[in-house]
Protein backbone atom coordinates (compact mmCIF):
# COMPACT_ATOMS: atom_id res chain seq x y z
CA UNK A 1 0.00 0.00 0.00
CA UNK A 2 2.79 2.38 0.90
CA UNK A 3 4.50 1.74 -2.45
CA UNK A 4 1.28 2.36 -4.35
CA UNK A 5 0.66 5.58 -2.43
CA UNK A 6 4.09 6.91 -3.40
CA UNK A 7 3.39 6.16 -7.02
CA UNK A 8 0.08 7.99 -6.81
CA UNK A 9 1.76 11.08 -5.41
CA UNK A 10 4.34 11.04 -8.17
CA UNK A 11 1.66 10.62 -10.79
CA UNK A 12 -0.33 13.51 -9.39
CA UNK A 13 2.79 15.66 -9.37
CA UNK A 14 3.37 14.96 -13.06
CA UNK A 15 -0.25 15.80 -13.90
CA UNK A 16 -0.02 19.05 -11.93
CA UNK A 17 3.15 20.12 -13.73
CA UNK A 18 1.60 19.30 -17.10
CA UNK A 19 -1.53 21.32 -16.41
CA UNK A 20 0.52 24.22 -15.09
CA UNK A 21 2.61 24.27 -18.26
CA UNK A 22 -0.46 24.20 -20.52
CA UNK A 23 -2.21 27.00 -18.63
CA UNK A 24 0.97 29.12 -18.64
CA UNK A 25 1.32 28.76 -22.40
CA UNK A 26 -2.33 29.70 -22.92
CA UNK A 27 -1.97 32.78 -20.75
CA UNK A 28 1.19 33.86 -22.61
CA UNK A 29 -0.44 33.36 -26.01
CA UNK A 30 -3.46 35.46 -25.12
CA UNK A 31 -1.31 38.24 -23.68
CA UNK A 32 1.29 38.26 -26.43
CA UNK A 33 1.08 40.97 -29.14
CA UNK A 34 -0.38 40.06 -32.51
CA UNK A 35 1.94 39.15 -35.37
CA UNK A 36 3.54 41.71 -37.68
CA UNK A 37 1.26 40.63 -40.50
CA UNK A 38 -1.85 41.21 -38.41
CA UNK A 39 -0.56 44.61 -37.27
CA UNK A 40 0.08 45.61 -40.88
CA UNK A 41 -3.37 44.64 -42.06
CA UNK A 42 -4.97 46.58 -39.21
CA UNK A 43 -3.20 49.85 -40.06
CA UNK A 44 -5.01 52.46 -42.11
CA UNK A 45 -4.96 56.16 -42.96
CA UNK A 46 -7.61 58.57 -44.18
CA UNK A 47 -6.46 60.16 -47.43
CA UNK A 48 -8.08 63.18 -49.11
CA UNK A 49 -7.00 63.57 -52.75
CA UNK A 50 -7.39 66.90 -54.54
CA UNK A 51 -8.22 67.08 -58.26
CA UNK A 52 -6.91 70.09 -60.19
CA UNK A 53 -7.16 70.75 -63.90
CA UNK A 54 -5.98 74.11 -65.24
CA UNK A 55 -4.05 77.04 -63.75
CA UNK A 56 -4.53 80.44 -65.39
CA UNK A 57 -3.80 84.00 -64.32
CA UNK A 58 -6.74 85.53 -66.19
CA UNK A 59 -9.52 85.90 -63.61
CA UNK A 60 -12.16 85.86 -66.35
CA UNK A 61 -11.26 82.25 -67.13
CA UNK A 62 -11.24 80.99 -63.56
CA UNK A 63 -14.11 78.89 -62.25
CA UNK A 64 -15.00 75.30 -61.43
CA UNK A 65 -12.09 73.74 -63.32
CA UNK A 66 -9.65 76.65 -63.53
CA UNK A 67 -7.86 78.27 -60.60
CA UNK A 68 -5.08 80.83 -60.37
CA UNK A 69 -1.43 79.74 -60.03
CA UNK A 70 -1.28 81.78 -56.82
CA UNK A 71 -4.18 79.80 -55.35
CA UNK A 72 -2.41 76.51 -56.04
CA UNK A 73 0.71 77.82 -54.29
CA UNK A 74 -1.49 78.96 -51.42
CA UNK A 75 -2.99 75.44 -51.18
CA UNK A 76 0.44 73.90 -50.89
CA UNK A 77 1.55 76.33 -48.20
CA UNK A 78 -1.71 75.84 -46.27
CA UNK A 79 -1.26 72.07 -46.23
CA UNK A 80 2.37 72.30 -45.14
CA UNK A 81 1.63 74.91 -42.48
CA UNK A 82 -1.09 72.66 -41.06
CA UNK A 83 1.16 69.64 -40.79
CA UNK A 84 0.03 67.66 -43.83
CA UNK A 85 2.43 65.46 -45.77
CA UNK A 86 1.85 65.64 -49.52
CA UNK A 87 2.46 62.09 -50.72
CA UNK A 88 3.03 60.35 -54.04
CA UNK A 89 1.35 57.28 -55.50
CA UNK A 90 4.56 55.31 -55.00
CA UNK A 91 4.55 56.15 -51.30
CA UNK A 92 0.91 55.08 -51.16
CA UNK A 93 1.74 51.79 -52.86
CA UNK A 94 4.67 51.18 -50.53
CA UNK A 95 2.44 51.84 -47.52
CA UNK A 96 -0.14 49.39 -48.81
CA UNK A 97 2.57 46.76 -49.30
CA UNK A 98 3.92 47.26 -45.79
CA UNK A 99 7.19 48.82 -46.95
CA UNK A 100 6.58 52.32 -45.56
CA UNK A 101 4.84 54.03 -42.68
CA UNK A 102 2.83 57.20 -43.32
CA UNK A 103 1.63 59.82 -40.84
CA UNK A 104 -2.07 60.27 -40.11
CA UNK A 105 -2.17 63.64 -41.85
CA UNK A 106 -1.56 62.86 -45.52
CA UNK A 107 -2.94 64.37 -48.70
CA UNK A 108 -2.35 63.85 -52.43
CA UNK A 109 -2.49 66.44 -55.23
CA UNK A 110 -3.47 65.43 -58.77
CA UNK A 111 -3.81 67.22 -62.11
CA UNK A 112 -5.95 65.87 -64.96
CA UNK A 113 -5.52 66.22 -68.74
CA UNK A 114 -1.90 67.42 -68.86
CA UNK A 115 -2.29 71.10 -69.69
CA UNK A 116 0.74 73.20 -70.60
CA UNK A 117 -0.08 75.57 -67.74
CA UNK A 118 0.56 72.67 -65.32
CA UNK A 119 4.15 72.73 -66.57
CA UNK A 120 4.35 76.53 -66.42
CA UNK A 121 2.94 77.00 -62.92
CA UNK A 122 2.27 73.82 -60.90
CA UNK A 123 5.65 72.32 -61.73
CA UNK A 124 7.44 75.50 -60.68
CA UNK A 125 5.58 75.51 -57.36
CA UNK A 126 6.42 71.85 -56.83
CA UNK A 127 10.13 72.61 -57.23
CA UNK A 128 10.00 75.67 -54.99
CA UNK A 129 8.05 73.89 -52.24
CA UNK A 130 9.78 70.52 -52.73
CA UNK A 131 6.57 68.52 -53.18
CA UNK A 132 5.23 65.94 -55.60
CA UNK A 133 2.01 65.87 -57.56
CA UNK A 134 0.34 63.41 -59.92
CA UNK A 135 -0.20 64.39 -63.57
CA UNK A 136 -2.49 62.42 -65.89
CA UNK A 137 -2.06 63.56 -69.52
CA UNK A 138 -4.13 62.43 -72.50
CA UNK A 139 -1.50 60.80 -74.72
CA UNK A 140 -2.94 61.78 -78.09
CA UNK A 141 -3.08 65.44 -77.07
CA UNK A 142 0.58 65.28 -76.08
CA UNK A 143 1.37 63.79 -79.49
CA UNK A 144 -0.47 66.61 -81.23
CA UNK A 145 1.00 69.36 -79.05
CA UNK A 146 4.55 68.13 -79.57
CA UNK A 147 4.15 68.84 -83.29
CA UNK A 148 2.56 72.27 -82.79
CA UNK A 149 4.52 75.47 -83.35
CA UNK A 150 2.77 77.52 -80.68
CA UNK A 151 2.06 76.90 -76.99
CA UNK A 152 -0.67 78.79 -75.15
CA UNK A 153 -1.28 78.57 -71.39
CA UNK A 154 -5.01 78.87 -72.09
CA UNK A 155 -5.54 75.77 -74.19
CA UNK A 156 -2.30 73.91 -75.02
CA UNK A 157 -1.27 70.56 -73.57
CA UNK A 158 2.22 69.53 -72.48
CA UNK A 159 4.73 68.22 -75.00
CA UNK A 160 6.58 64.94 -74.52
CA UNK A 161 9.74 66.87 -73.69
CA UNK A 162 7.96 68.77 -70.93
CA UNK A 163 6.44 65.60 -69.49
CA UNK A 164 9.84 63.95 -69.53
CA UNK A 165 11.47 66.89 -67.74
CA UNK A 166 8.82 66.81 -65.03
CA UNK A 167 8.94 63.03 -64.63
CA UNK A 168 12.72 63.03 -64.33
CA UNK A 169 12.68 65.87 -61.79
CA UNK A 170 11.20 63.65 -59.10
CA UNK A 171 8.45 66.19 -58.44
CA UNK A 172 5.84 64.83 -60.85
CA UNK A 173 4.41 61.33 -61.29
CA UNK A 174 2.83 60.49 -64.63
CA UNK A 175 -0.34 58.39 -64.73
CA UNK A 176 -2.38 57.32 -67.75
CA UNK A 177 -5.54 59.18 -68.75
CA UNK A 178 -6.06 57.00 -71.87
CA UNK A 179 -4.61 57.47 -75.34
CA UNK A 180 -7.75 58.81 -77.04
CA UNK A 181 -10.78 58.00 -74.88
CA UNK A 182 -11.22 61.36 -73.18
CA UNK A 183 -14.41 61.92 -75.14
CA UNK A 184 -18.06 62.29 -74.19
CA UNK A 185 -20.08 61.28 -77.24
CA UNK A 186 -21.47 57.82 -77.95
CA UNK A 187 -19.14 56.55 -75.25
CA UNK A 188 -18.44 58.53 -72.08
CA UNK A 189 -14.75 58.12 -71.39
CA UNK A 190 -13.87 54.47 -70.90
CA UNK A 191 -17.36 53.30 -69.98
CA UNK A 192 -18.98 50.42 -71.81
CA UNK A 193 -21.80 51.50 -74.13
CA UNK A 194 -25.34 50.15 -73.85
CA UNK A 195 -25.66 46.81 -75.69
CA UNK A 196 -21.91 46.75 -76.46
CA UNK A 197 -20.51 43.23 -76.61
CA UNK A 198 -18.23 42.65 -73.64
CA UNK A 199 -15.34 41.12 -75.56
CA UNK A 200 -15.41 43.88 -78.17
CA UNK A 201 -15.44 46.50 -75.41
CA UNK A 202 -12.51 44.92 -73.61
CA UNK A 203 -10.58 44.77 -76.88
CA UNK A 204 -11.22 48.47 -77.62
CA UNK A 205 -10.25 49.61 -74.11
CA UNK A 206 -7.17 47.36 -73.90
CA UNK A 207 -5.94 48.56 -77.28
CA UNK A 208 -6.27 52.22 -76.30
CA UNK A 209 -4.57 51.82 -72.92
CA UNK A 210 -1.82 49.66 -74.40
CA UNK A 211 -1.10 52.32 -77.02
CA UNK A 212 -0.87 54.96 -74.29
CA UNK A 213 1.45 52.81 -72.19
CA UNK A 214 3.68 52.20 -75.19
CA UNK A 215 3.92 55.93 -75.94
CA UNK A 216 4.77 56.72 -72.32
CA UNK A 217 7.49 54.08 -72.41
CA UNK A 218 8.88 55.29 -75.74
CA UNK A 219 8.89 58.98 -74.90
CA UNK A 220 9.43 59.06 -71.13
CA UNK A 221 11.07 55.72 -70.40
CA UNK A 222 8.39 54.90 -67.81
CA UNK A 223 5.25 52.79 -67.62
CA UNK A 224 2.55 54.48 -65.52
CA UNK A 225 1.37 52.39 -62.57
CA UNK A 226 -2.00 54.13 -62.30
CA UNK A 227 -5.00 55.06 -64.43
CA UNK A 228 -7.22 58.13 -64.11
CA UNK A 229 -10.73 57.59 -65.47
CA UNK A 230 -11.76 60.28 -68.00
CA UNK A 231 -14.74 62.16 -66.55
CA UNK A 232 -14.59 59.74 -63.63
CA UNK A 233 -16.70 57.38 -65.76
CA UNK A 234 -16.14 54.11 -63.93
CA UNK A 235 -17.79 50.76 -64.70
CA UNK A 236 -17.21 47.18 -63.60
CA UNK A 237 -16.04 46.14 -67.05
CA UNK A 238 -13.38 48.86 -67.08
CA UNK A 239 -12.25 47.93 -63.59
CA UNK A 240 -11.61 44.39 -64.79
CA UNK A 241 -9.51 45.55 -67.74
CA UNK A 242 -7.54 48.00 -65.57
CA UNK A 243 -6.58 45.24 -63.15
CA UNK A 244 -5.84 42.71 -65.89
CA UNK A 245 -3.46 45.19 -67.54
CA UNK A 246 -1.47 45.50 -64.32
CA UNK A 247 -2.43 49.00 -63.18
CA UNK A 248 -1.91 49.10 -59.42
CA UNK A 249 -4.28 51.97 -58.67
CA UNK A 250 -6.95 54.12 -60.28
CA UNK A 251 -8.54 57.52 -59.69
CA UNK A 252 -12.22 58.39 -59.95
CA UNK A 253 -14.04 61.72 -59.53
CA UNK A 254 -16.21 60.70 -56.60
CA UNK A 255 -15.78 63.29 -53.86
CA UNK A 256 -14.85 61.33 -50.77
CA UNK A 257 -12.01 60.80 -48.34
CA UNK A 258 -10.34 57.44 -48.93
CA UNK A 259 -9.54 54.83 -46.30
CA UNK A 260 -6.20 53.30 -47.27
CA UNK A 261 -5.51 49.99 -45.54
CA UNK A 262 -2.05 48.49 -45.29
CA UNK A 263 -2.13 44.98 -46.71
CA UNK A 264 -5.22 45.65 -48.84
CA UNK A 265 -4.22 46.50 -52.45
CA UNK A 266 -7.86 46.63 -53.57
CA UNK A 267 -8.37 49.89 -51.66
CA UNK A 268 -6.13 51.61 -54.23
CA UNK A 269 -8.73 51.32 -56.99
CA UNK A 270 -11.38 53.99 -57.59
CA UNK A 271 -9.61 56.48 -55.32
CA UNK A 272 -11.97 59.40 -54.76
CA UNK A 273 -10.95 63.02 -55.26
CA UNK A 274 -12.23 66.48 -54.35
CA UNK A 275 -12.57 68.89 -57.27
CA UNK A 276 -10.66 72.12 -56.59
CA UNK A 277 -12.68 75.12 -57.70
CA UNK A 278 -11.32 78.58 -58.33
CA UNK A 279 -13.52 80.49 -55.92
CA UNK A 280 -12.80 79.23 -52.38
CA UNK A 281 -9.72 80.34 -50.47
CA UNK A 282 -7.31 77.64 -49.34
CA UNK A 283 -8.61 77.87 -45.79
CA UNK A 284 -12.27 77.62 -46.77
CA UNK A 285 -11.71 74.79 -49.26
CA UNK A 286 -9.59 72.59 -47.03
CA UNK A 287 -11.62 73.15 -43.89
CA UNK A 288 -14.56 71.61 -45.73
CA UNK A 289 -12.75 68.35 -46.39
CA UNK A 290 -10.08 68.09 -43.71
CA UNK A 291 -12.19 68.78 -40.63
CA UNK A 292 -14.45 65.82 -41.38
CA UNK A 293 -12.60 63.15 -43.32
CA UNK A 294 -15.54 60.77 -43.07
CA UNK A 295 -17.75 62.64 -45.51
CA UNK A 296 -18.38 60.85 -48.80
CA UNK A 297 -20.22 63.35 -50.95
CA UNK A 298 -20.79 62.39 -54.58
CA UNK A 299 -19.34 64.51 -57.37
Amino acid sequence: MFFNFKISKSFLAVIFLFLFSVLSCMAYTSAAPTSTKADTSAKSISLPVIMYHSLLKDERLQGDYVISPELFSSDVRYLKDNGYKIISTQELLDYCEGKLDLPDKCVMLTFDDGYYNNYLYAYQTAKEENIKFVLSPIAINTNIQTKAEHLSPSYSHCTWAQLKEMAQSGHVEIMSHSYDMHQNSARKGTQIMPNEHLEKYKSVLSADLTKAQERFKEELGITPIGFTYPFGAVCDEARQVIKEMGFKLSFSCEEKTNTIEAGNPNCLYDIGRYLRNGTDSSKVFFEKILTDKKQTATA
